[in-house]
C-alpha cells in the first residue's frame, strides 16, 4: 500500500475536513496481526468489559528508563494494548524520543533538545529515575517504529516545544511521514485532528482509534464528537471525581483513566495500587474506565487479569 506523504496532503485536508459519513471508501485490507485487529475492535465497543492497557513512556522502571527500545520490548512482551511514545526535534530537524523540553532529567547532556544534533543526543547516555547513568542511549524516532512495527499499537505525544511553534516547522507532518513511509499508519491511536490523515490515506473507521477529550469540557454523551473511541477522564480531585457524568457515558463510548500520576486520576493511580490496588486501579474501572494510561503496565495487567478484566 502507497500512502500519500502527509506534507503532500494539508492543502486537500483543509478544503475537504472530513469525508461524508458515506463516502465509499477503498481502505485495502491491511496485515495486521488478529491481535490488534481485536483490539481494534474491543476499542470501538462500549459494552465489551475488557480493560485495554495504554503504557506511558514504555513500560519504564528504574531498570529500563522511560522512552528507551528496553522499555519498548518490555511493553510487548508483557502484553500491553498500545505504547505512549514522547517525539521531539533536534536542532537539525530530526526526531529523538525524549519527552522534557531539556536533556538533564534523563541524559547526561544538559540544556534544551533543540539545542543538540541528533548524533549529539544519541551518543549521550540515559539516566534511570534514581539520576544514575545506564549504558542505554536515546533512541530515534525511526529505531523506536522498526521496534512496534507489526506487533503493537502506538499513540505518539509530539513534543515540538517554542522553536517550532518560531519557525513554523512541521513537525506532525514529519512525524507521520516517517510512519506513513514504515507503512504502519494503522497501527496508530490518534486524537480527532489526525484521523484526517488516517482517512485519506485509505483507512476507515474502523481500522484504527480515536481518543477524543475530556468528559468535563464534552458535557453531555450528544456531545461525544464524531468518531471518538474514547474520551479522558483526568485531572480530578479525590473528592470530586466526575462519578455522575462517568455514568452518563459509559454505556456510549469507552473511557481512559490516568493512573500513571496521582493528581491526573484523583489520587487512584499507580502508587495508590502498589499497596491497594483496589482503591486505584480497581476504582478506575469500577466506575467505567476501560482503558488505562499506566507505569506500570506489568502490576495492572496481572491485577485485572486475576479480576476478570482482561477476557477476550
Amino acid at each position: 500500500m502507497k500512502y500519500a506523504p502527509f506534507s503532500a496532503l494539508l492543502l486537500g485536508l483543509a478544503a475537504c475536513q472530513f469525508l461524508p459519513a458515506d463516502a465509499e471508501s477503498d481502505a485495502p485490507a491491511f496485515d495486521l496481526s488478529p491481535e490488534m485487529k481485536q483490539i481494534i475492535d474491543i476499542a470501538h465497543d462500549p459494552a465489551d468489559p475488557y480493560v485495554l492497557i495504554e503504557a506511558h513512556r514504555g513500560c519504564h522502571s528504574l531498570e529500563r528508563p522511560e522512552n528507551t527500545l528496553l522499555a519498548l520490548e518490555h511493553c510487548i512482551a508483557v502484553g500491553a494494548d498500545w505504547i505512549e511514545l514522547d517525539i521531539a526535534l533536534t536542532s537539525d530537524d530530526q526526531l529523538v524520543l525524549m519527552h522534557d523540553r531539556t536533556l538533564d532529567r534523563t541524559t547526561t547532556l544538559s540544556g534544551r533538545v533543540d539545542e543538540y544534533t541528533l548524533a549529539e543526543i544519541t551518543s549521550a547516555y540515559i539516566k534511570d529515575d534514581n539520576g544514575e547513568v545506564t549504558s542505554l542511549h536515546p533512541p530515534t524516532f525511526d529505531e523506536a517504529l522498526d521496534l512496534m512495527a507489526d506487533r503493537i499499537l502506538f499513540r505518539l505525544d509530539i513534543k515540538c516545544y517554542a522553536r517550532c511553534e518560531k519557525n513554523g516547522y512541521d513537525i506532525v507532518g514529519a512525524v507521520y511521514d516517517m510512519v506513513i513511509a514504515k507503512g504502519i499508519l494503522d497501527q496508530s491511536v490518534v486524537e480527532p485532528d489526525v484521523r484526517k490523515l488516517m482517512i485519506a490515506n485509505g483507512l476507515s473507521d474502523d481500522q484504527f482509534v480515536v481518543v477524543g477529550p475530556k468528559i468535563e469540557d464534552i458535557g453531555t454523551p450528544e456531545k461525544i464528537p464524531p468518531h471518538a473511541d474514547y474520551i479522558q477522564v483526568k485531572d480530578f480531585e479525590p473528592d470530586a471525581a466526575p462519578i455522575e457524568l462517568m455514568k452518563q457515558f459509559a454505556p456510549v463510548i469507552r473511557m481512559v483513566g490516568f493512573p500513571y500520576s496521582e493528581n491526573r486520576s484523583g489520587g487512584h493511580g499507580d502508587t495508590t495500587s502498589e499497596t491497594d490496588p483496589d482503591a486505584g486501579w480497581g476504582w478506575l474501572v469500577e466506575h467505567g474506565a476501560d482503558m488505562l494510561l499506566t507505569n506500570n503496565a506489568e502490576g495492572v495487567i496481572t491485577y485485572l487479569e486475576a479480576n476478570g478484566y482482561r477476557e477476550k
